[in-house]
């Protein structure tokens, strides 16, 4: 019997023009689809729809969107509208599942997931709260938006109990906002040509030292990762 996974996770309705999943999310999921033994389906939301929901199986996977309100409406709202809408959803439905996959915090789907008996992992991102605190001008729309979004990641990331992470500063704070929590190590790589290599014979290493390059967008993970002590 397949192992049933659901996703909460960032990929975008057909309807959102030029809209694609973030590379490690759709390549992770481009692998899943191939083994027998897993059966995906994945939960985002959408303002673009038309019926409260729209569920429908594309390459190999299932996909479920829930109508959301707009941005705007989403934001001025605290984003409890779209929480309760979820959140309802998976109150109906996530026992059909063995296993859910949560993206990523800064969405609030801990906020969505709170409570529910289904085993939980999520998948760090990003630790939105601490992003917050580097952003340079303190009236910005990019520093309302992320410190409300870093409020209900503190208020909700102690009800999740399992995580990955992929690197030491996000293993750090995620042990720090979930005490007792049970972080598995992954290093993740960043873009699709590192994951075709999943499919791939593994190359003969040469011996001797070998180059490792590091890159990040977020000057904070960055600098932190590049000075500070590492292991």
């Amino acid at each position: 019997m397949a192992l049933k996974v659901l996703w909460l996770a960032p990929f975008p309705h057909p309807l959102e023009t030029g809209g694609h999943p973030v590379p490690w999310v759709g390549t992770l999921a481009n692998l899943l689809k191939k083994r027998p033994e897993v059966e995906l389906t994945v939960l985002n939301w959408s303002h673009r729809i038309a019926d409260p929901v729209d569920e429908f199986d594309a390459d190999g996977i299932h996909f479920i969107y829930l109508k959301t309100p707009p941005v705007r409406e989403d934001i001025l709202t605290l984003y409890q509208r779209r929480i309760r809408l979820v959140r309802r959803y998976l109150r109906q439905h996530a026992h059909r599942y063995d296993l859910l996959h949560l993206h990523g915090s800064e969405l609030q789907l801990p906020a969505m997931t709170a409570g529910l008996r289904v085993p939980t992992l999520l998948s760090v991102q990003g630790i939105v709260s601490e992003y917050a605190k580097v952003v340079p001008d303190s009236l910005s729309i990019l520093k309302a938006l992320w410190t409300m979004a870093g409020l209900y990641e503190r208020w909700y990331l102690p009800t999740v109990h399992h995580f990955l992470c992929r690197t030491d500063w996000d293993k750090a704070h995620t042990a720090r906002l979930s005490p007792g929590c049970t972080i598995y190590h992954n290093w993740e790589a960043l873009r699709p040509e590192f994951f075709a290599a999943a499919d791939a014979r593994p190359p003969l290493l040469c011996p001797g030292p070998r180059p490792c390059l590091w890159a990040a967008t977020s000057p904070s993970r960055a600098l932190r990762k590049c000075c500070g002590p590492t292991t």
